[in-house]
């Protein structure tokens, strides 16, 4: 690769790294907001779990994705257990 093209690169790839961080944040909130609320919609936290789960491809929000599904867990475990199966996937 000729080093025009990786310094066009870097700027980009710079302003995606900042915004995955400001998704991790937000997305942090939502599961505190979620587990302080003891929130029972599992619609709620099925999207917030698919979130998650996107986000964490980034190499981000592993632990929140965790959080959550062992509160989904207590709630729904059959949901949790996929979510914990496509987790076991991602990281293989």
């Amino acid at each position: 690769m000729d080093n025009e093209f990786i310094s066009n690169l870097r700027p980009m790839i710079e302003d995606l790294e900042r915004l995955f961080a400001q998704q991790e944040s937000i997305l942090h909130h939502r599961v505190d907001d979620i587990l302080a609320r003891r929130s029972e919609n599992i619609n709620e936290i099925d999207h917030l779990m698919d979130d998650l789960f996107n986000n964490m491809f980034y190499g981000r929000g592993i632990d929140d994705f965790q959080r959550l599904k062992a509160h989904l867990a207590a709630l729904k475990p059959d949901a949790a257990e996929f979510y914990q199966r496509e987790f076991e996937e991602w990281i293989e």
